[in-house]
């Protein structure tokens, strides 16, 4: 159901299901189980509560055709369990970019630069100035990525969730 929803707020068309024992089903129970602690851990945050404005305005990026896919159909899901999911989804994702947001840190030119005479052999004999804002942006966004994944690694820790089925 998590990954319906997902997938209809991006606009897809194609509601597809998988397997239980494949790749994409294990990725899914892991982004759930990250859905789920960053929403437990946004509930102590009177910022992060949803609004109902914003409920609303999530509730109509979903497609309609979601909820006559044969997938949808399958599961069978009713309004308070869709909307308990959905919602914290939506609650999870407030958070996460909120986090992100405040976790961006400037990047100096002698750090672009670092990283330029690191890897001189991805950028040829090109010259530094070309490749400067495109290097700090790649570097800011992986500085992201790194601080969100510790983050979600403290979380783990402090809500003590394990994936069960990646240690199979």
């Amino acid at each position: 159901m998590q990954h319906l929803l997902e997938i209809s707020l991006q606009g897809e068309k194609q509601f597809e299901t998988f397997s239980e024992d494949s790749k994409k089903f294990f990725g899914q129970v892991e982004k759930t189980l990250v859905e789920h602690l960053v929403s437990t851990e946004a509930a102590h945050f009177s910022s992060m509560r949803l609004l109902p404005e914003e409920k609303e305005k999530a509730r109509n990026r979903l497609s309609p055709a979601v909820f006559q896919s044969a997938a949808w159909k399958k599961l069978a899901p009713t309004k308070e369990e869709w909307e308990e999911v959905f919602f914290r989804k939506v609650q999870a994702n407030k958070f996460i970019q909120f986090r992100a947001q405040s976790s961006v840190i400037p990047i100096s030119d002698s750090e672009a630069r670092k990283y330029f005479d690191e890897n001189r052999l991805k950028f040829g004999n090109l010259p530094f100035g070309q490749f400067q804002e495109n290097i700090k942006i790649y570097l800011r966004r992986s500085q992201v990525e790194q601080r969100l994944k510790d983050w979600y690694d403290v979380l783990r820790s402090k809500y003590k969730a394990r994936n069960l089925l990646s240690e199979i």
